[in-house]
């Protein structure tokens, strides 16, 4: 790891450990969204969580949660009986991770680790979660391997991604044009970055310096196959809200009708093609055989 990627993991481990008490709040709100954010979180948690039920298939598996932020995925699978296994770059979300898990089980097994160089031996683990993770790293590619090595021969990763392409990008003029121009020019290298900074820096969930990534569908399709890893399933997260400059069209309860509808439209083989402007994806993969 170079110094910029040491660097970067520090900005990360930093951020989150300075917002565990909101990410707290955040995944222990009720199945009632107040909020677009909100619901796209429990869309999300809902659709991981069927894709390792349906692996399990009531079987007892070995699951490792990369970035296992405050426990909320752990305690699900630990109430089901797997045996579980969490680690993050946070200290405070593992904190909270802790004080969770630690009134269903003793001592769970919760460690700080980067991604990169995770303490675990080969094919370990029969399921891998990687959620909201993958976007933020600075080296996403030595991150899929490392999963790779970790993950048993028939096991499965659950990762999930967000799309650059997406519906709410492509429907609202902000991203366009207030976002677009900054991003060509930061490629360019000739972007001046400035913004609301904490602690000095730029703010990571605010993406003012662009260092958290959104990705292309095919993209992301290579990144797994230089690894040979192979997509068994692809399943989308949420579409939307249309909007002008971040404001929504729609009230809130019609834009996540509008959203599930399209994703059970994108599941169909008539409009598969709609997974391509998902605002973000879960994937099931598997190793190569």
């Amino acid at each position: 790891m170079n110094d910029d990627q040491f660097e970067r993991i520090s900005e990360i481990s930093a951020y989150f450990t300075q917002r565990s008490d909101y990410w707290e709040e955040i995944y222990s709100k009720d199945s009632n969204p107040p909020n677009f954010m909100i619901y796209e979180l429990f869309s999300r948690k809902s659709k991981v969580l069927e894709l390792v039920d349906l692996f399990a298939n009531n079987k007892i598996l070995k699951i490792l949660d990369v970035g296992s932020g405050t426990g909320h995925y752990l305690e699900e699978f630990i109430i089901k009986g797997h045996n579980v296994y969490g680690v993050d770059v946070a200290i405070g979300m593992l904190h909270k991770s802790r004080i969770r898990l630690s009134k269903n089980i003793d001592n769970p097994n919760l460690l700080m680790a980067n991604i990169n160089n995770l303490p675990f031996p080969n094919e370990y683990f029969d399921i891998i979660l990687c959620v909201g993770v993958l976007e933020y790293l600075p080296n996403d590619r030595a991150a899929v391997k490392e999963l790779r090595r970790i993950l048993s021969k028939k096991g499965r990763i659950i990762l999930t991604a967000p799309n650059i392409l997406s519906f709410k990008f492509l429907t609202d003029p902000y991203y366009s044009f207030n976002r677009g121009w900054k991003f060509l020019l930061k490629k360019l290298g000739l972007y001046t970055k400035s913004g609301k900074k904490e602690n000095g820096k730029l703010s990571i969930g605010l993406n003012e310096d662009f260092k958290n990534k959104r990705y292309l569908l095919i993209i992301l399709k290579k990144l797994f196959r230089k690894e040979n890893l192979l997509i068994e399933k692809v399943v989308c997260v949420s579409f939307g809200p249309p909007g002008f400059w971040l404001k929504p069209y729609l009230p809130l309860q019609a834009n996540i009708r509008l959203s599930n509808l399209i994703i059970k439209l994108s599941s169909s083989r008539y409009f598969s093609l709609l997974k391509y402007i998902a605002n973000r994806w879960v994937f099931c993969i598997k190793k190569e055989n």
